[in-house]
């Protein structure tokens, strides 16, 4: 069996990994269900299918499959598209999530409260930002405005605390180590370039949050996943609280704001070295990009 699988179809939601152990989204969790080898089997028969029958009907199982099926939605374990979302309204959860180019890459949702997006915001209005990023050497020329965050400050947020317990689910054989976080300022003038964080044969994980406690998809500012062939795969507007996650192999880029945005484009950028579960840590030094600025304080201690 394949390492966390996941499958969907019209009625059902689920994924499991490799030992049989069915991961499934309830509410703000995911729980975790020892599930029989036969009943993993029957599950396997939903993937790609659009309907549960059109599924029963392919692998030709009866009735009896349906009952299984009905037991384990009667049990909680099951859900309806239509029930995850209603349950899922609020707290950190996955909204989205595609393969591009065999990487994973999705869209997490409700990571902050009103009050820590709005606290956020406050602080990168004031922060020192200098014009010193860039994503390529070749547009080294063109350099937007950034600030680099201090790893200690990062560890010790609510948005690290957040992604640890949704992560350590979603990636059930991996461990994550942030290695690097800065914020960028993006203006409407800025014309950032399509790249990657990561060399191709590496698993590291990017995470773009989105800053800002108001936005509309008329002020443009999408970070955009593109696949081998620099096609637009999966393009994320930003809105508060959400975060694209992807591996930094992907190519991707982010657009401008545009000119009806009542204030830049605020985002951090997050990087995650990925190692297999249980492998030594590899080391980390804070990147020190701008020895003329002050540490930043950037989250402060809001709380839970």
């Amino acid at each position: 069996m394949r390492d966390a699988i996941y499958v969907k179809s019209d009625e059902l939601a689920l994924r499991w990994d490799s030992q049989g152990r069915l991961l499934v989204r309830r509410g703000l969790s995911r729980r975790q269900v020892a599930i029989p080898p036969k009943i993993v089997a029957l599950l396997h028969a939903f993937d790609g299918q659009r309907t549960v029958a059109a599924a029963l009907a392919r692998c030709g199982l009866d009735e009896g499959a349906l009952e299984i099926v009905a037991s384990l939605r009667g049990a909680g374990v099951l859900l309806t598209h239509e029930e995850a979302n209603a349950a899922s309204e609020t707290g950190p959860r996955i909204s989205h999530q595609i393969e591009v180019s065999g990487r994973e890459a999705m869209i997490l949702d409700g990571l902050a409260t009103e009050a820590e997006q709005r606290r956020l915001y406050e602080t990168l209005v004031e922060a020192p930002f200098a014009r010193l990023q860039f994503s390529t050497e070749a547009t080294a020329h063109r350099r937007r405005f950034s600030l680099e965050v201090e790893l200690a400050d990062f560890r010790a947020s609510w948005l690290h605390r957040r992604l640890q317990g949704l992560l350590r689910d979603l990636l059930p054989t991996e461990d994550l180590y942030v290695s690097r976080v800065y914020a960028d300022c993006t203006l409407p003038s800025d014309q950032p370039v399509i790249h990657t964080d990561c060399w191709p044969v590496d698993r590291d994980l990017t995470l773009v949050y989105f800053a800002c406690p108001e936005w509309s998809a008329d002020w443009s500012g999408e970070t955009v996943i593109y696949d081998d062939d620099d096609d637009g795969r999966l393009p994320i507007i930003p809105r508060p609280g959400r975060g694209a996650l992807f591996r930094g192999a992907l190519r991707h880029g982010a657009r401008p704001p545009s000119s009806l945005a009542p204030a830049p484009r605020y985002t951090l950028a997050i990087k995650m070295r990925s190692v297999p579960r249980g492998s030594p840590a590899p080391e980390l030094p804070q990147a020190r990009l701008r020895p003329h600025l002050a540490p930043q304080i950037i989250f402060g201690a809001a709380p839970e």
